[in-house]
C-alpha cells in the first residue's frame, strides 16, 4: 500500500518531522544547556538540533509578534501582567 509523504508546512518541513523535533526539544528550552550539551545528552545530531532550535525559536517569536500585532494584548498590558505575576510569586529584584 502506498502512503503519501506528509504535506510540507509553510517552511517546507513535514508536520510529522516538526512534531518529532518539537517533542525532542521540549526539555531544551528550560534546561540551561548549550546546544552541544543537549544534543550529546539526548544523542541527537548536533547540526539538526541546532537547525531545529532556530526554526522553532523563529516560529515562537512569530507567534508572539502575531499575537501582539492583532491587538489581543498590547506590549504594555503584557509587561504589566508579567510584573504582577512576578510580584505574586515573590520574586525580588535580586533574583530577576
Amino acid at each position: 500500500m502506498f502512503f503519501p509523504e506528509p504535506e510540507p508546512d509553510e517552511d517546507g518541513i513535514g508536520r510529522e518531522r516538526r512534531d518529532y523535533w518539537e517533542a525532542q526539544l521540549s526539555e531544551y528550552w528550560d534546561s540551561g544547556l548549550t546546544i552541544q550539551e543537549y544534543s550529546e545528552l539526548k544523542e541527537l545530531p548536533y547540526e539538526s538540533t541546532r537547525r531545529w532550535i532556530r526554526v522553532l525559536q523563529k516560529a515562537r517569536q512569530d507567534d508572539v509578534d502575531t499575537f501582539l500585532s492583532t491587538g489581543a494584548i498590547s506590549l504594555a498590558q503584557h509587561d504589566k501582567s508579567l510584573n504582577c505575576l512576578i510580584e505574586k510569586m515573590g520574586i525580588g529584584e535580586e533574583n530577576r
